[in-house]
Formats: structure tokens, C-alpha cells, sequence
């Protein structure tokens, strides 16, 4: 495992062969499997995808993932030859996307890449809370579906922790609504004195802001 420069010195009296270990040689991790993890899924969501691969030295190696959408994972942390690494990735378009993933061992030898795993990404309804506003006697809010099919019964609430004792909560539901469609939702009647956190969920979606009520009037 190393390069060596050996040579001899002949002398008058006396002669010697020495050696000089120059490197040691260092070879890469194996090429990983193809990662493992779902074949499917939907924009948005996070999915978790593993490899494994083990070193010649059984040197620790690390992973890196290709997501097949032009971006790629960071180097996760080392582990022992042998064991997975693994890393998550969301999608943010739909599409079939090929994700491969390569090693390197403590010494920087680094895999070529593995062979493909891949996955197909659907579109999803993608409920935001875009914004929150103040005024006369109530909150709105706007909401909006940023995914690429519709939304349906979607529930959504306006919260006000403290601050108010009329109008601390107000619940509803939207039974459609089209992707890229905006609508504004409004709390029921708000009276109170003081400051307030306001929270406003819009399906899996929330947002807070800070607020002042002066009685019949919520300032933001």
C-alpha cells in the first residue's frame, strides 16, 4: 500500500541500501447501489432516500446525492464501511426525476455515480397564508393555492392570543379552490384592548403576527 525509492550507496568501507517510503496510495470507496426510497410522491414534501457502499481500506465514507432536478445534497457525515448514508430532498414541480448518489472515504478518493433510482413527483394542492391585515373590528387574511391542482375543503382558522375577550377565534372552510386562486378570509366580530398574537392556518399552512387591539380597532 505505499510507493517506495530504494536504492544502494557503495562506499570504500562500508555500503548501504536504504528505502524511502514516499505516499501511501489510497483507493477509493466502491461505486454505491442505486439509492433506495419511495417511487413516488407530490411537491412540497420531503422524501428520504439511502445508499450504501464500503471502502477497500475500510476507511469511513460519506455520501452525496444527485436529485436529478440540477441540484445535489451536501456530503452527510461520515460513517463506517459498509453502513448507509442517507439525505432528504422536496420537490418543488412535477415531473420524473432520476436521483444517483456517489462516495468518498476519509482521504477524499472519491466513487463514480450509481446507478439511478427514480421517483415521480404529482402535483398537490399547496395551501399558503400570503398575508394578515388589521382593521375595524376584525382580521383578514389572504390565502392562496400554490399547488397545480385544486384544494378542497380546506379548513382555516384566525387565532388571537390575548388581547381579546370577544372574537378570540374564528374557524371555516373553503370547499375549492383552484391552483393559483386567492381568496380572503375574514375573522368574526373582534373587540378587546391590549397586544395580541394573531395565528392564521390555512390547511398544513400557518402565519403569525404581531398585533394591537385599542378595543373595536386591530392594529398591525
Amino acid at each position: 500500500g505505499t510507493f517506495t525509492l530504494g536504492g544502494i550507496c557503495q562506499g570504500s568501507t562500508n555500503d548501504y541500501m536504504f528505502g524511502y517510503e514516499l505516499c501511501k496510495t489510497n483507493e477509493p470507496p466502491e461505486t454505491p447501489g442505486a439509492p433506495t426510497g419511495p417511487a413516488s410522491g407530490t411537491i412540497g414534501v420531503s422524501y428520504s432516500f439511502s445508499t450504501t457502499t464500503t471502502d477497500p481500506e475500510e476507511e469511513d465514507v460519506a455520501y452525496m446525492f444527485d436529485w436529478g432536478d440540477g441540484t445535489f445534497s451536501d456530503w452527510t457525515a461520515y460513517v463506517a464501511s459498509g453502513a448507509a448514508g442517507s439525505a432528504s430532498h422536496a420537490y418543488p414541480l412535477p415531473g420524473d426525476y432520476v436521483i444517483k448518489a456517489k462516495a468518498k472515504d476519509i482521504n477524499g478518493g472519491e466513487s463514480g455515480w450509481s446507478e439511478g433510482h427514480t421517483i415521480a413527483i404529482l402535483d398537490a394542492p399547496l395551501p399558503k397564508v400570503e398575508w394578515i391585515k388589521g382593521g375595524l373590528f376584525k382580521v383578514s387574511a389572504s390565502v392562496t393555492n400554490m399547488g397545480g391542482v385544486a384544494a378542497t375543503n380546506v379548513p382555516w382558522t384566525i387565532s388571537l392570543a390575548g388581547g381579546a375577550f370577544i372574537g378570540k377565534e374564528t374557524t371555516g372552510t373553503i370547499a375549492s379552490i383552484e391552483p393559483g386562486v386567492r381568496e380572503t378570509i375574514k375573522s368574526k366580530f373582534i373587540l378587546g384592548f391590549g397586544p395580541t398574537v394573531i395565528t392564521v392556518t390555512f390547511g398544513d399552512d400557518t402565519k403569525t403576527q404581531d398585533a394591537q387591539i385599542l378595543l373595536f380597532f386591530i392594529k398591525i
